[in-house]
């Protein structure tokens, strides 16, 4: 019998990587070559991060190379090489240029514009704050590679989404956490027994974003706030069998749609439903055909949204999802829990909720304002 492995492994985000060698290659640009580079997170919390290759190329630039790192999380990026050429100018500020492997967005619903490189604004941020602690003075232009990322891209879900010809620079938090493979039902069994011990309700988060918030809008103890990635069925049945009483799922809609179509581990490689789920419940308040048809088009669930914003019945299928997610929840794991379902988007506003009466008495005065209570 194959024994699970108590001893998670962490890795970095595409953003770190990109932020360790795009600082790297602004001290090799000086003249300072190292073997680890440390940058800053979004989360307060220094990283050091393994340089492959640094070297001075002329005065005044630099180039070098950081290997990717996954940790245990199933990431296609495993191992990928991010590259960064910086050259250093006397002008005030940081310019950062995507070169070869970083995919350009051609679609809308996305962080990043359309026409621009597929780098999110955090991970824009952390690269910016790296590069600026490599520099005493002046300025840099930084020019970022991903030698394999057009290849990598093909196996993501970039094309899906509108983004061609490699892959993104991502990541909310700098640090990559092991939510996806196998072994992470361990990690949750003992986040749930630790949260039980302070609480009987449960907030369980697919992401970072979605864990942010709910800190926000809750009144509760730290550690009743769990992040679950893409195993909702896996953190229920542990929440359940820990003797939870309330569970309230919270989270972007990316994940949460799919729960609505009774999927329960959401990861993108287990199964897909959203457009067709969203398409039933546009389908079901009696938009065309033609709008089912946009629905159905859509790379985003965002873009997808705001086809059904334009027909004015964006509420109404929100509402219609998140019922149909505390129903299934129901049907899926028993009535002797009370479950309920707060769906927002990115910054943190519901699109719909259901609440039952035990969260509505753990709404903090944030939570009541950003949700209309």
């Amino acid at each position: 019998m194959t024994q699970s492995n108590p001893f998670q492994q962490y890795g970095i985000t595409s953003g770190s990587a990109a932020a360790a060698a795009a600082k790297a290659s602004a001290l090799a640009a000086g003249g300072t070559v190292v073997d680890y580079v440390g940058i800053p997170t979004p989360i307060g919390i220094r990283i050091e991060i393994r340089v492959e290759m640094m070297r001075q190329l002329k005065t005044g630039s630099g180039m070098a190379r950081v290997r990717k790192f996954s940790g245990d999380n199933p990431d296609i990026l495993n191992n990928a090489v991010f590259q960064s050429v910086a050259i250093l100018r006397s002008e005030e500020g940081i310019r950062i240029h995507a070169v070869k492997g970083i995919g350009k967005v051609v679609s809308g619903g996305l962080p990043v514009g359309q026409g621009e490189y597929a780098i999110n604004p955090i991970a824009r941020m952390m690269i910016e704050n790296a590069v600026r602690e490599a520099i005493s003075s002046g300025g840099c232009d930084i020019f970022l590679s991903v030698p394999e990322g057009e290849d990598l891209a093909r196996s993501t879900m970039n094309p899906r989404v509108g983004i061609i010809g490699g892959i993104s620079i991502i990541g909310t938090t700098g640090i990559e956490e092991p939510v996806s493979g196998p072994d992470y039902s361990s990690h949750l069994e003992y986040l749930l027994k630790t949260g039980r011990c302070a609480s009987s309700v449960a907030v369980l988060c697919p992401g970072n974003t979605a864990l942010k918030f709910a800190e926000m809008y809750l009144t509760l103890p730290p550690s009743s706030f769990i992040l679950i990635g893409d195993r909702v069925g896996d953190a229920i049945t542990l929440a359940l069998k820990n003797g939870f009483r309330e569970i309230l799922i919270f989270g972007l809609p990316g994940k949460l749609v799919k729960l609505a179509a009774g999927v329960t581990n959401t990861h993108s490689r287990i199964a897909d439903a959203r457009f067709e789920t969203i398409a039933a419940y546009a389908a079901l308040v009696g938009v065309s055909r033609d709008t089912i048809a946009r629905v159905l088009d859509s790379n985003t669930v965002e873009s997808a949204f705001s086809v059904l914003r334009d027909e004015g019945v964006m509420d109404e299928v929100a509402n219609l999802l998140v019922d149909r997610i505390v129903q299934r929840l129901r049907t899926l794991f028993g009535e002797s829990t009370a479950f309920s379902c707060i769906m927002i988007d990115s910054h943190g506003k519901p699109y719909a909720l259901r609440l039952s009466e035990g969260i509505k008495a753990l709404v903090s005065k944030y939570g009541s304002e950003a949700m209309g209570l």
